[in-house]
């Protein structure tokens, strides 16, 4: 036997285990592939959806509380002037921002949401009193 010359001889750079993958494995693989990628996908928008929500939840709530402090401030000054533009404006607006968001209903706020709408309901009846405004 003989060893043909070198030029001549053919070299397989597959390597002995490499296996040939058929076109159904190849196919599979891909479609696995590319499921994995569109569940990425969409656990990333997830998460930003959630981030976005709790953004928006934290930033209100912390308003919302700075809010309530500057209007028990305001309301505790003894010398407030009953206007209705001042009721409207200064007192009922920012209470009921404060007063219809989840947190003051929560943790401790219960107490202090209750007493601020005892202290928004005594000085409106005090303002009709005093200001004779008819009801109807």
């Amino acid at each position: 036997m003989s060893v043909p010359p070198a030029s001549h001889r053919q070299v397989s750079l597959r390597g002995s285990s490499a296996r040939e993958i058929t076109r159904d494995a190849l196919l599979q693989k891909v479609s696995e592939e590319r499921q994995l990628r569109s569940h990425l996908r969409r656990a990333a928008a997830a998460a930003l959806s959630i981030q976005r929500v709790w953004r928006r939840y934290s930033v209100i709530r912390i308003v919302s509380e700075q809010l309530h402090e500057e209007w028990e401030a305001l309301i505790n000054q003894p010398d407030i002037n009953l206007t209705k533009q001042w009721i409207s404006s200064m007192m009922l607006r920012p209470f009921l921002f404060f007063v219809t968001q989840p947190s003051s209903w929560y943790k401790g706020q219960q107490d202090k949401t209750l007493n601020s709408i005892s202290a928004c309901f005594k000085i409106i009846l005090n303002s009709i009193n005093s200001m004779g405004m008819p009801f109807s």
